[in-house]
């Protein structure tokens, strides 16, 4: 995936609509540009960008929270080492050791539509997180 460009949404308060607004820009631009792949990093500590496209499974339970909790989807590194495939997963071990050289950085980006097939068809296969 080669980066074309990159757009942030940022304010220093909270309420005013940035995740709203995230998750409508990348769900647009997805519908609009068929060719691209969209990935949306979620830098919120309450990982509110990642529930709104992740959504709960059929028990009930949220994604985010399986994710990081190692419950579903962990990165095995070695052999032995479960990592969650998040932010901080990629933080904590790239500060620990430095990211190994068998370690590729998109191992850590999950597409969406592997957690939530309720998206438009047509834009649910290009989102990663």
């Amino acid at each position: 995936m080669p980066l074309e460009g990159s757009y942030v949404v940022w304010n220093n308060r909270g309420g005013s609509g940035k995740t709203n607004l995230t998750y409508h820009l990348a769900i647009k631009y997805a519908y609009r540009n068929p060719d691209k792949t969209v990935l949306v990093v979620d830098m919120c500590p309450q990982a509110d960008l990642s529930h709104a496209f992740l959504g709960d499974d059929e028990d009930g339970h949220d994604y985010v929270s399986q994710i990081g909790s190692l419950k579903k989807d962990p990165m095995i590194l070695d052999g032995q080492q479960r990592i969650p495939r998040t932010i901080s997963g990629y933080l904590d071990i790239y500060t620990s050791v430095g990211l190994p050289n068998n370690v590729d950085p998109r191992t850590f980006l999950f597409n969406v539509s592997k957690f939530n097939n309720q998206l438009p068809r047509n834009v649910n296969k290009r989102i990663y997180l």
